[in-house]
């Protein structure tokens, strides 16, 4: 008998120990979403000019990224050659080292988000489904696991995200993604966080293929509200 009522006991203890990290994941993920909000809001962040270096199997990809309410301006040199690409509200056209090719309207997003996929590493409340897991260490900080699922894509592969228990901020994603045909796992680990404007931006991302590092993005250059003129959208 008595065993039995220790056995309860300890049910009831961890079953409340986890009812209060569930409490307290809820609020993390309020404050991990206000964060990725605030980088979104276009009254907050008026402009944004980034440079980085993209690192792939001994190839670098050095980048610069101007983003102006809707305007987006994107350069990268890939093995000698320049590549262009400039969003606007109405219009978009593309630079393949030297050679000009308009944008039709209808792949204008798609051009955006492609350019700035980089920024677009996130999971929007209204679009995902969260899932608390537990709790982790992510390169020695401590963390709040969640399985996250879209919404809606039925056959969507959940992913994992670890979010700092201190400062809500984005640590590890993990996701499945199909590679000529198999199923891969694909990690992404943010580091050295910089606050920016009272934003938080990491300054290094290393993407790891099955547990093999595969690219580092390396942040040189993160500007907020600094001047960008208009005529880095034209022609």
């Amino acid at each position: 008998m008595f065993k039995r009522i220790a056995l309860l006991v300890t049910m009831l203890i961890v079953a409340s120990n986890f009812s209060s990290f569930s409490q307290k994941a809820d609020e993390l993920l309020e404050k991990y979403f206000k964060q990725q909000e605030e980088k979104k809001d276009k009254t907050k962040i008026k402009t944004l000019y980034q440079e980085f270096n993209m690192s792939m199997m001994g190839m670098d990809m050095p980048t610069k990224i101007w983003l102006k309410g809707d305007n987006l301006r994107y350069e990268t040199t890939i093995m000698g050659k320049k590549k262009i690409i400039v969003v606007t509200p109405e219009s978009g056209w593309t630079d393949d080292d030297g050679v000009k090719t308009e944008i039709p309207p209808d792949q204008l997003q798609a051009y955006k988000s492609q350019a700035t996929a980089i920024d677009q590493l996130d999971f929007p409340k209204d679009e995902y489904d969260f899932q608390f897991e537990g709790i982790e260490k992510i390169e020695g900080k401590t963390c709040y696991k969640f399985t996250v699922k879209s919404k809606n894509v039925e056959d969507d592969i959940p992913s994992n995200i670890w979010i700092d228990k201190g400062d809500a901020i984005l640590r590890k994603i993990t996701s499945h993604q199909d590679i000529q045909g198999q199923l891969k796992i694909l990690d992404f680990l943010f580091k050295d966080y910089k606050t920016i404007e009272g934003i938080k931006f990491p300054t290094k991302i290393e993407i790891l293929l099955e547990g093999q590092p595969v690219t580092t993005v390396t942040f040189n250059v993160i500007k907020v509200n600094e001047t960008i003129e208009d005529s880095t959208f034209q022609k």
